[in-house]
């Protein structure tokens, strides 16, 4: 194997005299990393939704679908939109983040077939269905919460193909 390797280190630059391995005896010493920091286990369990927003509602749409709305903060509403196949709480580092740094009043919304909410169709995500189920969450937030009357409208993309 060491010729093999030395051959073939020596045919990718022939110019550069004997070939020398990476590490003597062929490898690493046993039991030693290349990165000497301690590796630190990472832990993907759930956070609480009450890290980052005060309030989980339920709203009802002419039709009978119920959308999951969180909420925090005071002042100008943003309505956060999250991508396919994601969640409102996709939105809870920047809510934390926004909320700290302005007066608003942040409305995620678990949007037709994700996270909480439940639909009549949760498969039907046409953008006609999806801009539909929005303006009324968005003028049902309005009205039950009791959010500022002014509306920003922040989101993220759906990959469309």
């Amino acid at each position: 194997d060491k010729q093999w390797y030395q051959r073939r280190v020596r045919a990718m630059d022939p110019g550069s005299g004997p070939a020398v391995l990476p590490f003597p005896n062929g490898g690493p010493p046993a039991g030693r990393m290349f990165n000497k920091r301690p590796k630190r286990k990472r832990s993907f369990s759930e956070l609480p939704w009450t890290d980052y927003f005060s309030s989980k509602q339920e709203v009802e749409v002419v039709g009978g679908d119920k959308f999951c709305v969180y909420s925090t903060g005071s002042g100008p509403t943003v309505l956060c939109l999250h991508g396919g196949g994601h969640s409102s709480l996709s939105w809870a580092v920047f809510t934390a983040e926004l909320t700290q740094r302005a007066s608003v009043r942040v409305v995620a919304v678990d949007q037709r077939g994700h996270g909480d909410t439940q639909t009549s169709d949760d498969k039907d995500l046409s953008a006609e269905t999806l801009a539909a189920d929005m303006a009324e969450c968005g003028t049902l937030c309005i009205l039950t919460l009791r959010t500022d009357p002014q509306l920003f409208l922040w989101g993220t993309a759906w990959e469309v193909q």
